[in-house]
């Protein structure tokens, strides 16, 4: 909520507190619907504010916080470099939430295979990736972002944002966007890299892609979404051959 700028809309929380065997945080409401939702059109007619979210979300001021990588409760991010945060992703981690990823995957052997061939192209692309921290939300899908006439409404859960390179969300978009059918058309990578003439674009966003491809291989197995992973290694083997 600290975060919350003009194009930024995050929803004001107004009251934390813990509940049965949890937590609970409660927001003012948001009015709006889902960028889910959206038909391709309707999509391409949002995306515009999309992009001004993610340059409120560059132009936030971090020198209070430390670290590449997912931010925790202090503010601070894990890992000295984006270098380290990225190749990190291989890493079976005991403190992670999803622990015991790795002999999980191990299970699916294509999957596995699509995880290794991704990693390997990974840690060739990793020196071209800047270490520039912005704040990334890393989860603008999934029923997060809400929205009303074709502009941003409300960018919820930020559970898994990190600081880092801010092209990671437009990565995002785009690794997911075949899983959304209905939005094959929308060229978010043309109009993003229309507006954001950034050095090695290409190589920046192929290995966020690809990260991020198998951040979800992980998160598949350890759940043991068996159809999801399935679909997460063919996207994943796709980038490595077309890059697209």
């Amino acid at each position: 909520m600290g975060y919350a700028a003009p194009g930024l809309p995050v929803p004001e929380i107004i009251e934390i507190g813990s509940a049965f065997d949890g937590y609970y945080a409660l927001s003012k409401r948001i009015e709006g619907s889902f960028l889910e939702d959206r038909d391709a059109d309707g999509f391409a007619r949002v995306l515009p504010s999309m992009f001004e979210a993610l340059d409120a979300m560059r132009a936030v001021d971090l020198s209070s916080t430390s670290g590449f990588g997912v931010w925790g409760a202090d503010g601070n991010a894990l890992h000295a470099t984006w270098r380290d945060a990225l190749l990190d992703i291989a890493v079976d981690r005991p403190t992670a939430r999803v622990h015991d990823w790795r002999p999980r995957l191990a299970l699916a052997p294509s999957a596995e295979q699509a995880f290794e061939a991704g990693y390997a192209e990974v840690q060739s692309l990793v020196e071209q990736c800047p270490s520039e921290r912005s704040l990334v939300h890393s989860d603008l899908l999934y029923f997060n972002v809400l929205v009303g006439e074709d502009r941003v409404r409300g960018v919820i859960d930020w559970g898994s944002s990190l600081y880092g390179d801010f092209l990671w969300d437009i990565a995002w978009l785009t690794f997911w966007q075949p899983w959304y059918t209905a939005w094959r058309d929308v060229d978010i990578l043309g109009a993003a890299r229309r507006r954001w003439p950034v050095p090695a674009f290409a190589a920046r966003h192929r290995c966020y892609e690809l990260c991020i491809g198998l951040d979800g291989l992980k998160y598949q197995a350890f759940t043991s979404r068996a159809s999801d992973l399935e679909w997460t290694a063919r996207r994943t083997l796709e980038v490595l051959r077309t890059g697209r």
